[in-house]
């Protein structure tokens, strides 16, 4: 009898995926004849932006309905934990969705990137009702209604640092030569050093400059938005610096004792060797937004022009996050 509803349980998820997959082959027919009927009239990286939104919608539509494909993932999706990874964009996201992607009862293939930019800023609803072992990741600035969406929906919560100075050194060279959706991306093309990209970075830039004439924030800006999360006692604070281990540049007694904090946080148990089997696979060099992940590049790159800039815009944050003791460095 045991066979028998092994059989009917892979009949009906197997019907329910040609289904899905019926229903958005249907809408992308219609999109993109829509969509080639209007190409002629956009320019490249609009195209790509337009693209960029309808796969994010389609992807969102995927997630909201999870199916397992494995042993591990059936046993995710019943009892994992459901897990918010977030961080100020170029932090290392990727990182530590990766260590906890890598640890039991969480399913990789059914995790995804919340993007404010799809539904609008302020629109959390592609957080609701997540499925158990998902791992979900942002770059969500903190609010009061964030934070209530989040605890409604029984997330275990993380926030990511990293030392300001690597994240817009890594942001310039990521939105120049990486991401050509990015709303930047033809402004900082048109600039003509790399010197000139960084400081747009740690500055941001004139709405009168850019195509969509909004105004992008300065670093100090973009900071401000997101402290909140490391006074929030529901989010464990999580150093890129700490995680990246050896491999890139860092600790692996560090590495050890965040993972361990980590697990301890979402309430798992795990034996030491398996946790040192972990952390030997934390860092990757395989992800899409991956450039170097080295701690402390920003000493290389940065002149004393971008280092003046970045005290006066983002000095008091840099102590707050405790990355220097004051201004003299």
């Amino acid at each position: 009898m045991h066979g028998w509803f092994i059989a009917d349980d892979m009949r009906d998820l197997c019907g329910l995926l040609f289904g899905v997959t019926v229903i958005y082959a249907y809408y992308f027919q219609v999109f993109f004849t829509k969509f080639n009927t209007l190409s002629s009239k956009l320019n490249y990286g609009k195209k790509l932006m337009i693209i960029r939104h309808v796969k994010k919608k389609f992807q969102y539509g995927l997630m909201k309905h999870p199916i397992p494909f494995s042993l591990s993932d059936y046993k995710a999706l019943q009892k994992g934990p459901i897990l918010f990874a977030n961080s100020l964009p170029k932090a290392g996201t990727h990182l530590l969705r990766r260590l906890l992607c890598l640890l039991p009862n969480t399913s990789s293939m059914w995790s995804y990137h919340f993007d404010e930019a799809i539904d609008g800023v302020g629109n959390y609803k592609q957080l609701f009702n997540p499925s158990h072992g998902q791992v979900i990741t942002g770059h969500v600035p903190y609010s009061k209604s964030i934070m209530q969406v989040l605890d409604a929906h029984n997330y275990c919560n993380f926030f990511m640092l990293r030392d300001p100075r690597d994240v817009v050194v890594s942001g310039a060279h990521y939105i120049t030569n990486m991401d050509h959706t990015h709303r930047l991306s033809s402004y900082f093309k048109s600039l003509p050093s790399d010197h000139e990209r960084i400081m747009a970075t740690i500055q941001g830039i004139d709405g009168n400059l850019l195509k969509d004439g909004i105004r992008s924030k300065s670093i100090g800006e973009h900071l401000d938005g997101f402290l909140g999360w490391m006074e929030e006692p529901s989010c464990l604070i999580v150093k890129f610096e700490d995680l990246i281990g050896s491999a890139g540049g860092g600790d692996e007694s560090h590495q050890i004792n965040i993972i361990k904090e980590i697990i301890n946080h979402i309430g798992l148990i795990l034996p030491e060797h398996e946790i040192k089997q972990i952390s030997s696979q934390v860092f990757s060099s395989k992800s899409k937004t991956f450039r170097s992940g080295q701690i402390n590049g920003w000493k290389n790159r940065l002149s004393d022009e971008h280092k003046i800039a970045i005290k006066e815009l983002a000095g008091g944050a840099l102590i707050k996050m405790g990355y220097e003791k004051d201004y003299n460095w």
